[in-house]
C-alpha cells in the first residue's frame, strides 16, 4: 500500500490511496487516519491497473517502490526504497 499526495493545479493537495492489492480494506484504517475518504482508496488488483488508475485520475506525482510502475509512469513517478 502507499498513499500518494499529488496536487491538480491547485494549491490544495488531493490525495489518493493506490494498490494493486485486491481489496481495500485492509488500507480503509490508514485512509482514516489521513483523512483520505473512501472513495479516494483504490485496490487495483495489479500494477498494470494501478498505473492506468493513476493516469485516468490525472495524478501528477506518483511515489513508488516498484520500478516497473515508476518506468511505466515518466515525468510522473518517482521510485522511492
Amino acid at each position: 500500500m502507499r498513499f500518494y499526495p499529488h496536487t491538480t493545479g491547485t494549491t490544495a493537495a488531493v490525495n489518493h490511496i493506490i494498490s494493486a492489492r485486491h481489496d481495500k480494506k485492509g488500507m480503509l484504517s490508514t485512509a482514516k487516519m489521513l483523512n483520505i475518504p473512501e472513495s479516494r482508496v483504490y485496490a487495483t488488483g495489479s500494477n498494470k491497473a494501478k498505473v492506468e488508475k493513476i493516469k485516468e485520475l490525472g495524478i501528477d506525482k506518483h511515489y513508488d517502490n516498484n520500478p516497473d510502475v515508476i518506468s511505466e509512469l515518466p515525468n510522473i513517478g518517482i521510485l522511492f526504497k
